[in-house]
């Protein structure tokens, strides 16, 4: 983070979240080792976006996403469609007006948004400080984002997309220096442009406005003249935040306080129907509902409440109101409820030919999970999510979903010693691996005679050892696998701990 004195003239601050679609992907699979994006879904998409990981593996820009998962079957390629960015822009505002009620989202450059940090200082003191709360707010939500508190639009977005700190400018001169020393590969020009441009040794924003603005156009296009005025501050607008509309918030008073379920939702349909109505005339679609309820000498219920998707339907939302309502655990008579809407534009579904419809129903897959998350909490849809671990318990965990998974990714092969007709095998962990009766050695097979049932018959042949080992920064570990054929035909997954002496069951194949 690179800190300056700060100015007296008025402030400008851009913050840019570098390949936004690449950062959305990462937040919905945190776990995944090398990630891409695509520019739409199916093998006919090219790559738009990677990580270091997928870098190195060998995804390239614009490789078709056929090709790429040929060079390297391990990269997952996640297609996020407009929505998904929506949300995540809708979520972006949202944070950085927690820090000044003027933020302004970038139309045509996705991730970048202006901010005027006026007023800000009796809060947040000197411009560094009131960025930096900025820069620690996004990072807790999980976002990677360059913050240069400037004074020009054009300047400060063009030093933001070429920078991953924080700088904050002493004046309009240090803009201006900070501005000509950007790499025009930066500024997102056509491969071809730059390459033209190179040839001219013109590698830099502060290069390119040394060049004539007489006959740019003519020679390097569209592109590169209105770079060149854009840099030469001749299409100066200003900042326009968006319109901040009165949010969607009512409260329900019940008299005398009441803790029958039934007539709580009664009341609750009788105030939902305005905010639906509200809804409906600005063409938006609720996103989520926040109910609290606030009891008599008690402390309050809250619950948020997700639809499958967007919707103003009202018996949609009053269903799922119900079963949040049927779980909780209401222990005194509600005095008041509180409803709010959070809100958004809904999605435009594009109409599939009928050849194209799949037996599947997604929309009702989502609609079941968003059911079971109002009826049995957020954590009640979960998924199994991949990690970096060195033992088999810890390689993975389980976080929540929303929808139900979309199945981009081509299936995997079978095991190499599977033939084509025989099913695939899954392996069963249990939570913690338990405990054998002692063997004399590692040789020795172990008794199976207080497994309660799970495994009949003696031990006819193991397959192994493998060897699993590491541990030492905590607790060292050293474990021998094996594949253990029982005499009633089951396929068990046991292991000696070295350190311990002793056998454990890890699983059951099936």
């Amino acid at each position: 983070m690179i800190l300056m004195s700060a100015s007296a003239s008025p402030r400008l601050t851009c913050v840019y979240l570098h390949e936004l679609p690449l950062q959305v992907a990462r937040r919905g699979a945190p776990h995944l080792p090398a990630l891409a994006t695509s520019d739409r879904p199916g093998e006919s998409g090219q790559i738009l976006h990677f990580d270091d990981e997928a870098r190195r593996r060998g995804a390239r820009l614009g490789m078709r996403v056929a090709v790429a998962r040929g060079l390297c079957p391990d990269l997952t390629i996640i297609y996020v469609d407009q929505t998904a960015l929506d949300l995540a822009l809708e979520e972006l505002s949202a944070l950085l007006e927690r820090f000044t009620p003027r933020v302004e989202a970038s139309d045509g450059d996705p991730g970048a948004f202006w901010l005027d940090p006026t007023g800000m200082s009796r809060l947040f003191g000197a411009p560094d400080a009131w960025a930096a709360a900025i820069r620690r707010a996004l990072v807790d939500s999980s976002w990677r984002a360059s913050i240069v508190v400037g004074f020009r639009r054009f300047h400060s977005h063009a030093i933001a997309r070429g920078r991953r700190d924080l700088l904050v400018l002493r004046d309009l001169a240090d803009e201006d220096e900070h501005a000509a020393a950007t790499d025009l590969a930066a500024l997102n020009l056509p491969k071809a442009r730059l390459d033209e441009l190179d040839v001219l040794e013109v590698r830099r924003l502060g290069d390119l406005l040394r060049l004539p603005a007489a006959g740019l156009r003519r020679r390097f296009g569209p592109e590169i003249a209105d770079l060149h005025a854009r840099a030469a501050g001749l299409d100066w607008a200003p900042l326009r935040p968006r319109s901040r509309r009165a949010p969607l918030i009512t409260t329900i008073s019940v008299d005398p306080p009441d803790d029958d379920r039934d007539r709580l939702l009664f009341a609750i349909k009788a105030a939902l129907d305005p905010l639906i109505a509200r809804l409906e005339a600005a063409d938006t679609a609720a996103r989520a509902i926040d109910v609290t309820l606030h009891l008599d000498h008690n402390d309050p219920v809250a619950a948020r409440i997700e639809p499958a998707a967007p919707t103003r339907d009202r018996l949609v939302l009053l269903d799922l109101i119900r079963l949040r309502l049927a779980a909780s655990a209401i222990q005194a008579p509600v005095t008041d409820v509180d409803l709010q809407i959070d809100e958004i534009c809904p999605e435009v579904q594009q109409v599939d030919l009928p050849t194209k419809r799949s037996r599947r129903d997604p929309a009702a897959a989502d609609a079941a999970i968003a059911r079971l998350r109002a009826a049995y909490g957020d954590e009640a849809v979960t998924r199994a999510a991949l990690r970096s671990a060195h033992l088999p318990e810890a390689s993975f965990t389980w976080e929540p979903i929303q929808r139900a998974p979309t199945a981009n990714a081509p299936p995997r092969p079978l095991a190499a010693n599977l033939s084509d007709d025989a099913p695939p095998l899954c392996r069963r962990l249990f939570a913690r691996p338990r405990p054998l009766q002692s063997a004399p050695s590692p040789a020795d097979p172990p008794p199976l005679c207080d497994l309660d049932g799970l495994a009949r018959g003696p031990i006819l042949r193991l397959d192994g050892p493998y060897r699993v080992s590491g541990g030492w920064w905590v607790r060292q570990v050293e474990r021998d696998y094996y594949y253990a054929d029982t005499a009633g035909g089951e396929l068990l997954w046991i292991f000696y701990d070295r350190p311990r002496a002793r056998w454990f069951l890890h699983g059951i194949v099936d």
